[in-house]
């Protein structure tokens, strides 16, 4: 009885998924509009069960997947606290495509963050919730130019299915960006809605496609980005 009232919970969670992505495609009339690719490669490595680090790197796309948006590399580490309780934290280096100023040319960031997550499951069901901090600035001529400039408080809701008798996993995820720091810089600015799905394969890593939405809401002409991602990810074990 409890398995037909999650898998039964589970469609009513996909239908007002369906009908939250039809309302934003045909609402995308009132707002500035584009299309990116996020393309990933992860590779990891686990020495324990509770440690894991990993080093990642992207390429992105913008202008309706015309043009180059940013390289990313990034550094990160994972562990486990208690049970599915986990903290962690990631370097990133940015090298972004600034084809829209008045100086255009390819701009570098770095960026930090550190998280704490939480994951409940209930028989096939999963629930994760995720905390981030980061925090941005721009490198100029080798030198930092000044502080840490762009702290964000990030809130992240994830909920996701393990199929019976199959390598695929959908999950779906919400997530709320909060600007800190500042008088003029206050509520949430901007959010994420993504629907996606991730295959195994044996022995050689896994697959995940996406498709997401972003908008960003507290500027006066609202930008809105459809993204279509990629992800692949390898796990080295060394226990």
């Amino acid at each position: 009885m409890r398995k037909i009232i999650i898998q039964k919970s589970l469609i009513k969670v996909l239908i007002i998924v369906a009908l939250i992505i039809g309302k934003e495609i045909n609402a995308q009339n009132s707002y500035s509009t584009d299309l990116e690719s996020w393309n990933l490669i992860q590779v990891a490595y686990k020495p324990t069960k509770k440690l894991k680090f990993d080093l990642e790197g992207q390429m992105r796309f913008k202008d309706n997947i015309s043009v180059i948006d940013r390289y990313i590399v990034q550094l990160g580490t994972e562990y486990s606290i208690y049970k599915q309780i986990k903290i962690g934290g990631a370097l990133r280096y940015i090298n972004k495509n600034d084809n829209n100023g008045q100086i255009q040319g390819y701009e570098n960031y770095l960026r930090y963050n550190f998280d704490a997550s939480n994951k409940h499951k209930i028989e096939r069901l999963w629930i994760k919730y995720r905390l981030r901090f980061q925090n941005r600035k721009e490198i100029e001529e080798g030198i930092f130019s000044s502080d840490f400039n762009k702290p964000y408080l990030r809130y992240k809701l994830s909920l996701g299915y393990n199929i019976k008798k199959s390598k695929l996993e959908p999950e779906i995820s919400g997530e709320l960006f909060h600007p800190i720091g500042g008088e003029e810089r206050t509520g949430v600015n901007a959010f994420r809605f993504t629907f996606g799905t991730s295959y195994s394969f044996k022995d050689f890593g896994k697959v995940d496609l996406f498709y997401r939405i972003q908008k960003e809401l507290d500027i006066i002409y609202l930008q809105s980005t459809n993204i279509i991602g990629f992800k692949y990810s390898y796990l080295i074990k060394g226990y």
